[in-house]
């Protein structure tokens, strides 16, 4: 992480702490458990609760649970190092004990990354369900712990309607079961499955959060994700590749304002709901590869198949009008500046 990268961190953490500091009150001197600590989500939550904790003395604690949590010194070495943060490192689905001054989880383990789904699926599966199951059951003989917060996926309603503007939270739909690349998205379906499960026989306070897509620093380039290749195909020179006819829809949500979200629901969410989180910004990938473009001097050819990857228009947006109403949340980083942003956080760091 180069210092320019650090200042950019540094920068996105005071512009919403403000007023999370004054929405998050009854977080201070709390103890927060993350699983899958050391992910993009994680992180970025370290981040968050160190800038709280520094500027407005909120005394937060935090355990980070990762497989690699080893690692964490080599992706954020100036949160590895507070003394705040705390490293456990384990296997979700070999939890069987807990430091026993935890008052809240936020459970983010797992990875959407379809490379992992398609090499690996028995893993995935083992991290969202037999690992939900064991940190639950562990979990219930917590003295202090106040909520779970479930991060699941919005990838769980399945394929959207193309004449739907935006997925809601009620909306019954779901993937193909007759394949093994629904392993993620189904492993995320039955962890909701197990939240209620502890819910109502452990009388648990679970509350659960659906993400969507995310564009912003700690992410990687090497990740498969239209987003990140267009920037990475920009950054090196082009030509910017779009594999489809690039009339797919999607949204991001830049991370600062996806912790926000989170910790705004860990505290204020109703226990037994699942809230979307993620941006209702629309865009196709076709105008999202010209707008990433915008952001180099030099011209940069676009490229596509030309013909759709299927004869099924793709669309995943989600409708965020819950967090909205009853949270009364909104996204501040619009996508152009949070395009804007992350270009700025990944030519730093491709130097």
């Amino acid at each position: 992480m180069t210092d320019k990268q650090r200042r950019i961190v540094q920068r996105d953490c005071e512009e919403v702490c403000d007023e999370l500091s004054k929405q998050l009150e009854s977080l201070k001197g709390s103890t927060i458990l993350i699983t899958g600590g050391t992910g993009f989500m994680g992180t970025w939550i370290s981040e968050i609760a160190a800038y709280l904790n520094d500027k407005f003395d909120y005394n937060l604690k935090l355990y980070l649970l990762s497989r690699y949590a080893y690692k964490f010194k080599e992706i954020a070495p100036h949160l590895a190092l507070r003394h705040d943060i705390s490293l456990i490192s384990n296997d979700i689905a070999n939890v069987f004990e807990l430091p026993d001054d935890i008052d809240y989880i936020i459970h983010a383990a797992s990875s959407p990354d379809n490379r992992l789904n398609a090499s690996n699926p028995m893993k995935v599966y083992r991290t969202n369900v037999i690992g939900t199951n064991a940190l639950l059951e562990t979990a219930s003989r917590l003295s202090t712990l106040k909520r779970v917060l479930n991060v699941s996926s919005g990838l769980i309603y399945g394929a959207q309607p193309v004449d739907l503007t935006g997925i809601r939270e009620d909306f019954l739909g779901g993937p193909d079961t007759n394949t093994a690349m629904s392993t993620y998205v189904e492993g995320k379906r039955m962890a909701e499955v197990l939240c209620s499960i502890y819910r109502s026989q452990q009388r648990m306070d679970i509350v659960t959060v659906r993400p969507f897509a995310f564009i912003g620093p700690y992410q990687k380039l090497d990740q498969p994700w239209a987003i990140i290749n267009f920037i990475s195909d920009a950054i090196n020179g082009g030509p910017i590749r779009i594999l489809g006819d690039g009339q797919t829809i999607r949204s991001y949500m830049y991370p600062s304002d996806m912790v926000a979200w989170i910790l705004n629901i860990l505290v204020n969410g109703q226990c037994g709901n699942a809230y979307n989180v993620g941006s209702d910004d629309e865009i196709t990938l076709i105008d999202l590869a010209r707008n990433i473009a915008s952001f180099f001097p030099q011209k940069l050819e676009i490229s596509s198949n030309l013909a759709p990857v299927s004869n099924r228009k793709s669309r995943l947006i989600p409708d965020v009008s819950c967090v909205e109403n009853a949270l009364k949340l909104r996204a501040v980083v619009k996508l152009e500046e949070a395009l804007k942003r992350s270009i700025e956080w990944f030519k730093d760091g491709s130097v």
